[in-house]
């Protein structure tokens, strides 16, 4: 009995440290959001360019980046009011498509679906104010 009292008094003590709420664990500060960058492409092979915003606010730029093993994520925290960018490009010969996707907060909130290699998927958001 003595030890059955002892374990449940630990779970009891633990459990606020067990499971994150619905935010999945998204213990940022307030006024402060999840960002994730995703490029994703339908063909085998393909040689991507990249350019997006990133948490500082700069500008960045990839070239020949090569997504064949999975999809290109990028992931940062930004406060609401910013800005956010992403465009992607196919440099193929194959016919194909790319997705560029922003979530905010876990939430899709832009994607542009591109059919055409060599133009850009572009997505552009902003996050509103709280």
């Amino acid at each position: 009995m003595k030890y059955l009292w002892i374990i449940l008094s630990f779970m009891l003590l633990m459990s606020p440290f067990g499971c994150s709420g619905s935010g999945g664990g998204n213990h940022l500060a307030p006024g402060m959001h999840k960002v994730e960058y995703e490029v994703s492409t339908s063909i085998t092979n393909p040689h991507v360019s990249i350019t997006y915003i990133d948490e500082n606010g700069t500008t960045q730029e990839l070239n020949d980046i090569d997504a064949n093993t999975s999809n290109w994520t990028y992931i940062f925290s930004a406060k609401s009011g910013t800005h956010l960018y992403l465009s992607s490009a196919l440099h193929t010969e194959e016919d194909g498509t790319i997705r560029s996707t922003i979530y905010v907060d876990y939430k899709n909130v832009e994607q542009t679906l591109n059919y055409l290699k060599n133009l850009n998927a572009v997505a552009e958001y902003t996050i509103p104010a709280d």
